[in-house]
């Protein structure tokens, strides 16, 4: 049978509609299924992001693990404190002290302990040695100046103390003294009490020509507010002899060390020490081998400064 075009046409129009309906019916469906995929890949997600977030009751027995091992760590730490701080009371320690080079049967002679009973930074200085006398220097008004141990023996100090004050340390000086070093600073206390152990005290004309400086160890220039206080360190139990250059140059150079220190830390302990000497002699006075000076905090008892100087 013999079609037209038109007929022909519109089968053929039939036909691709037909296909069209067909296949939005098959892209719907595979539309809904890929949806329906994608919906139960997000479950899964969550699921897996549920399974994997912490739970309540693991966060609280991880708490309570860190609570408890930080409790044992403690006190394990405490018991080796207190093994530390508090020894077995039956272990017996011996008490130290600086001995001299002397023979063994001597006692230990302590020069420098601390008294706890009053100020726990008080410093003590023994002179309780033979030979070995305490003095004092004060002022008109009463005050301490400087105080030391004399050494009858080699015939200097031993050891002079004193405390700088910022005030004092940076006090516009007075002049120095054009003066001799006299026996009677102290108001003759000392004199008198080495004539009645049979000691006495040098003099200034033991220096001269001698090729060794008047050594003050309690500076003039600390004591330099006033002219009656400068006055008082030209005392001869505060001198001993030294080289030129250590008298003028690096023992002056820790004195102005000495007074900056005071400036900085307001009030400074000055304490010196001499008790190594050689066999020369200056007249009948033991020449030194050298001096020893420390500085303490007077706030804190601290050590801050000391040197020795060699002779």
């Amino acid at each position: 049978m013999r079609m037209n075009f038109s007929q022909t046409s519109n089968r053929r129009f039939g036909r691709d509609r037909e296909g069209a309906i067909r296949n939005l019916i098959l892209n719907k469906k595979s539309m809904n299924n890929n949806k329906y995929i994608l919906r139960k890949k997000i479950e899964f997600k969550q699921q897996l992001c549920v399974l994997c977030a912490p739970a309540p009751w693991r966060d609280n027995l991880t708490i309570l693990f860190l609570v408890f091992f930080f409790f044992f760590s403690t006190v394990s730490f405490a018991s080796e404190l207190e093994e530390l701080f508090n020894p077995d009371p039956d272990y017996n320690t011996e008490e130290l002290s600086i001995q001299t080079d002397t023979d063994d049967t001597e006692e230990p002679h302590t020069l420098i302990h601390e008294d706890k009973t009053e100020n726990p930074f008080r410093l003590i200085y023994a002179c309780d040695t033979e030979g070995h006398f305490w003095f004092e220097v004060f002022n008109s008004e009463e005050e301490l100046l400087y105080s030391g141990c004399y050494d009858a023996i080699n015939l200097g100090p031993h050891i002079i103390v004193y405390i700088l004050t910022k005030e004092r340390a940076q006090a516009r000086g007075v002049r120095r003294p054009s003066t001799t070093f006299t026996q009677n600073r102290d108001g003759g206390v000392l004199q008198e009490l080495l004539i009645e152990n049979g000691y006495s005290l040098p003099h200034h004309r033991d220096f001269t020509n001698s090729g060794y400086d008047r050594g003050h160890i309690a500076p003039n220039a600390d004591f330099n507010d006033t002219y009656e206080n400068a006055l008082a360190t030209f005392f001869i139990a505060n001198v001993w002899p030294q080289t030129p250059n250590v008298n003028r140059v690096t023992w002056l150079r820790t004195e102005n060390e000495t007074r900056m220190l005071a400036a900085e830390y307001l009030q400074v302990k000055v304490l010196i020490i001499v008790d190594e000497f050689s066999e020369e002699k200056v007249g009948n006075i033991t020449i030194p081998i050298n001096f020893k000076r420390r500085i303490y905090d007077l706030d804190t008892g601290d050590l801050i400064y000391e040197i020795d100087i060699y002779q």
